[in-house]
């Protein structure tokens, strides 16, 4: 009974982890690779070849790794790794199963010996073109079976506990198996974009010459902000610190300013807006009275560190917490949301409905303010950057009618 349950649960384990794996690859490989990525994220015309986004950075290439690829990649090296997993009891079932995968597979025609390193390499020589996938049904080992036919991978068998992977000139360990599977397909991609007859493949030619050179990953020695040449140029100053963005980050900052001035008004609240504190300088962003007492709602868009969300929050607090009860807005560059933005809603009594989607709108604002940001960063100095065309997020959710 107890082998029986382990052997069950075990089985259970791998026929979910592999069904949602490739649910996943089956989903996201019908987006195509050349509208999204290359409009928004890459900037790069449609006719880009795909090679370009997954070839070695060393001649030009993003280096990415593509999702299909990844999830044979996974499921091979799981595979190989249960084989010669250090429990022996997670071992034997592992190998029982594969064992009995290959029997049904054959039917009451399998020879004596099974080739258990032929079958998970996708071999259809000596007889394993016979297999029947239907009796043999679908789990880990068929699927490893037809990702290392898909790669071109070979799994060499020799011993029980010498497993090796091959593929082209690579041959790893199971332990190893996801870093040498994807060196092999970035080599793959390398090579179609070297051997691309159009002009993309070019430069790629050229810098392919050189195989030992890192050189294209120090070829920009300039750190620096290239706006204002104060600090290095990183995700935290250009999205918050450069003082050449401030007009758009302004923007971004009044964007959700106005979306929670608009909820706060639906609200029954009668609001004022940037009205300075008598005898003060201070002008919170949006103020007005709950049970006779000032309350202020001050907005501030900071990087998406824990750290620098908390560090934001209480500056606000500290600045205005003599005036009145200070509620702090904070929404992170890139669509963080600070937990406790949620005590506006429960203090104010606001409906979980017109809360949600106006955290939405709120996080969207912010992470579409920060798009501009950068585009407008990396457009810098360039001859029209007006006239280039830049696709919006075409997202737009309206407030639920209460």
């Amino acid at each position: 009974m107890y082998w029986t349950s382990i052997r069950e649960k075990t089985l259970d384990f791998t026929r979910i982890r592999t069904r949602v794996s490739r649910i996943t690859v089956e989903y996201y490989s019908t987006v195509p690779i050349n509208q999204p990525i290359n409009g928004l994220i890459c900037n790069l015309p449609n006719h880009a070849t795909v090679p370009f986004f997954y070839a070695d950075r060393r001649v030009g290439g993003l280096g990415t790794c593509r999702l299909t690829d990844d999830a044979d990649i996974w499921t091979i090296a799981r595979a190989a790794q249960l084989l010669t997993c250090r429990d022996p009891t997670v071992r034997n079932i592992c190998r029982e199963q594969l064992h009995d995968t290959i029997r049904r597979g054959f039917r009451n025609e399998h020879p004596g010996v099974l080739p258990v390193g032929e079958y998970l390499s996708g071999s259809v020589d000596g007889g394993l073109y016979r297999l029947r996938y239907a009796e043999a049904g679908s789990n880990l080992w068929t699927l490893a079976r037809q990702a290392a036919k898909r790669l071109g991978v070979r799994i060499d068998v020799s011993g029980d506990e010498n497993i090796r992977i091959v593929a082209d000139d690579v041959s790893v360990s199971p332990v190893k198996a996801v870093r040498g599977l994807r060196k092999v397909a970035r080599q793959r991609y390398t090579r179609d974009l070297i051997s691309d007859k159009s002009h993309q493949g070019v430069v790629a030619t050229g810098l392919s010459l050189e195989d030992k050179s890192k050189d294209m990953a120090r070829l920009e020695q300039d750190t620096s902000c290239r706006r204002c040449g104060k600090e290095n140029e990183t995700g935290f100053h250009v999205l918050n610190h450069c003082e050449e963005g401030l007009q758009l980050a302004t923007k971004r900052h009044n964007t959700i300013q106005d979306l929670l001035e608009s909820l706060l008004v639906k609200q029954g609240h009668d609001v004022t807006i940037n009205n300075a504190i008598p005898g003060q300088r201070l002008r919170p962003d949006v103020e007005f009275q709950l049970s006779g007492s000032r309350v202020m709602v001050d907005v501030v868009v900071c990087f998406d560190q824990p750290g620098s969300m908390e560090n934001a929050y209480q500056r606000k607090y500290d600045k205005y917490s003599s005036h009145g009860r200070i509620l702090p807005l904070v929404v992170g560059s890139l669509g963080s949301w600070y937990p406790r933005n949620d005590e506006i809603r429960s203090i104010l009594g606001i409906n979980g409905r017109s809360w949600g989607a106006f955290r939405f709108r709120a996080r969207l604002a912010a992470i579409q303010g920060s798009m501009d940001m950068v585009c407008a960063h990396f457009h810098h100095g360039a001859p029209n950057p007006e006239a280039e065309d830049i696709p919006p997020l075409p997202v737009e959710i309206p407030y639920p009618v209460d």
